[in-house]
């Protein structure tokens, strides 16, 4: 049972950031003030809309990433001279780096892929997980657990020894801690006029 626990946890983790995320996302799209600058207002046709909202971690990225959304990091600096590492210790210098670009929303992809190799198994996420942590999956010589027993869910076919419940905590807390209130950024929205040409055309 610990392995489900553990697994379970770690999902159970990663959907609660999605859905917090993607909340946010859509607040600060519809917030009124937004909409005012714009001269849009974003209305869902149905409850089945916003589930397609942002819903997967590509098009999370995406977001961020073309709203150029960023982080303040601290800027790393190696001295030669330790005089003047002592010297400019004493003044913090910052960097703003693009979310996507952190070692934070790298931890937290890391958990989206560690929760859907888990719920899905062999796939796609399962496929990337191995590229960037191949040390996570068991193997009886070179076969993977997961492609003998054909389940990841009945089976321990993952080490979660080595999964970190603790880094991807800390890193989705340290994404809120970190994310700014006041960011300006500019996606494209695909924008229904149908309504507008069917009042030009009863008109």
């Amino acid at each position: 049972m610990h392995y489900q626990f553990e697994l379970m946890s770690l999902s159970n983790l990663y959907q609660v950031f999605e859905q917090q995320l993607r909340k946010w996302l859509f607040e600060e799209m519809t917030n009124r003030h937004n909409e005012y600058i714009n001269q849009i207002e974003i209305t869902l046709k149905s409850d089945e809309d916003y589930g397609k909202f942002y819903s997967q971690f590509g098009a999370l990225t995406k977001v961020l990433k073309e709203l150029n959304l960023t982080f303040t990091m601290p800027l790393e600096v190696e001295w030669s001279d330790e005089d003047l590492k002592n010297l400019f210790s004493l003044v913090e210098e910052v960097v703003e780096i693009p979310i996507v670009e952190t070692e934070i929303w790298r931890s937290i992809r890391e958990c989206n892929l560690i929760s859907n190799t888990f719920k899905h198994g062999n796939g796609h996420s399962a496929k990337v997980l191995y590229k960037i942590r191949p040390e996570l999956f068991k193997k009886i010589d070179e076969t993977k657990l997961m492609i003998l027993y054909l389940t990841t869910n009945l089976e321990e076919v993952l080490d979660v020894d080595k999964v970190s419940f603790e880094k991807y905590a800390n890193a989705m807390k340290d994404f809120w801690n970190k994310i700014k209130s006041h960011q300006s950024g500019s996606i494209k929205l695909e924008i229904d006029i149908s309504s507008e040409n069917n009042i030009e055309e009863k008109a």
